[in-house]
């Protein structure tokens, strides 16, 4: 079975959420998910700095963010689920 073609709903949709992300006013944030619907944010720069004087913590992704104080705590849920894969 193969997927069916996006509606013009859908593609609509996607082009709006496009536009609201790229008028991101910061280059500060970062985010990431460990599965589901919620992306968290979190400071990449606060996060960077911590990582390069700690870069043998080997801590998962949000004990890290934690540890390091970058941790936002902010977040957005999307109405579906985000899968993820190891590239």
């Amino acid at each position: 079975m193969l997927a069916k073609p996006l509606t013009k709903a859908e593609k609509q949709w996607i082009a709006a959420l496009q536009a609201v992300l790229d008028a991101c006013p910061s280059e500060r944030l970062g985010v990431y998910t460990t599965g589901g619907c919620l992306l968290s944010f979190f400071d990449s720069k606060v996060n960077g700095d911590w990582t390069e004087k700690n870069y043998r913590a080997e801590l998962d992704v949000a004990q890290e963010l934690e540890a390091s104080g970058a941790d936002l705590h902010a977040s957005v849920t999307f109405p579906f689920n985000v899968e993820g894969r190891a590239g």
